[in-house]
């Protein structure tokens, strides 16, 4: 990991970027341009959607939240700007769904003095936020970030708004590089809203931690059955498919914790159980040089067809895994 210097505006669009966003619903105003002209760089990779009234940014945050299973963003000015998006902050409090509103702020040196466009919307927004904090040094935006994820998505989920004064945002600060890891949280957030999309009555089995937080966004018509318990989820599963034969049955699991049980896939194969299998490798085991038997084969000699994928085309392997008649397979593996 190395770092580098860059401004806070460069530091809060990169860390959001690390946090997997790819949108940014918001309107301009003088407090919140230096974010804003980072997010619509030439070299940008998030989208800046453009409303109309800060009310409809929250709104359109919520619904893209309720539906992507990703925490909502918001970006907006001071003053005016940022009271105009407590009704919608107050409406994702009450229906538990995770948002970080940022507001924009006037320099700090200028805090209390009644400066043009200056509220103290953390006082405003403490009542209908499960936390509100104001960052005044670009120093202190990379963690207040990562806070903001934390709390909006942990727990009983719902909005936070971080308030940054303009000259948090213009100052440099050094920065940590992530490297991205593209088969730990965003590939459950990517298998959550595919399971969502197909719409169907799912009975869902996990025995690991990752994606727990995303569990609240799946869709009414998906039961999920969760444990820490090593090698719950497949035979978890399995006793669910005969209690109810025509739900199909999802198993999410790893490498580690599928070997515990996986000799049940004996049960499968005497009585003809149908049960999706999608089992996960993460970036960590590529780097610590772990091995494993081939999955694929092992599936095989238990009459169980699959496919292997790189977190490529996702979303159709989602749906072939649905597709088929029989049980089937999915392995994903990081690029």
């Amino acid at each position: 990991m190395k770092t580098m210097q860059l401004t806070g505006a460069e530091i809060l669009l990169r860390r959001l970027q690390d946090h997997g966003t790819t949108t940014i619903f918001g309107y301009p105003g003088s407090c919140v341009m230096p974010v804003l002209d980072s997010i619509c760089a030439p070299d940008s990779e998030t989208e800046f959607i453009l409303v109309r009234h800060e009310q409809g940014a929250v709104h359109a945050a919520h619904g893209y939240s309720e539906i992507s299973g990703k925490p909502g963003i918001v970006i907006v000015t001071s003053g005016p700007g940022a009271t105009n998006t407590v009704t919608g902050i107050a409406e994702a409090m009450r229906n538990h769904t995770p948002l970080i509103v940022f507001t924009g702020q006037v320099h700090s040196t200028l805090l209390g003095t009644d400066a043009f466009q200056e509220v103290d919307i953390i006082g405003i927004t403490q009542a209908v936020c499960k936390w509100s904090y104001q960052i005044r040094r670009a120093d202190q935006i990379e963690e207040a970030i990562n806070q903001a994820f934390e709390i909006a998505c942990s727990g009983i989920p719902g909005p936070v708004l971080i308030d940054i004064t303009k000259d948090a945002q213009t100052e440099k600060a050094q920065y940590p590089v992530y490297r991205k890891n593209h088969s730990d949280g965003s590939v459950y957030q990517k298998i959550f809203r595919y399971l969502n999309e197909l719409d169907l009555p799912l009975i869902l089995s996990m025995d690991l931690e990752k994606g727990r937080e995303q569990m609240p966004f799946l869709h009414k018509k998906i039961q999920v059955l969760i444990s820490e318990v090593p090698g719950f989820a497949l035979p978890a599963a399995m006793g669910a498919g005969f209690a109810f034969p025509a739900i199909p049955s999802c198993v999410i699991t790893s490498p580690q914790t599928f070997q515990h049980t996986f000799q049940e896939l004996a049960l499968v194969l005497q009585n003809q159980i149908i049960v999706r299998i999608i089992l996960i490798h993460s970036v960590k085991e590529k780097q610590n040089g772990e091995k494993y038997p081939c999955f694929l084969s092992l599936m095989e000699a238990y009459g169980i067809p699959g496919e292997t994928n790189r977190n490529e085309n996702l979303r159709e392997a989602i749906i072939r895994t649905f597709q088929s008649p029989a049980s089937y397979f999915l392995e994903i593996i990081p690029d």
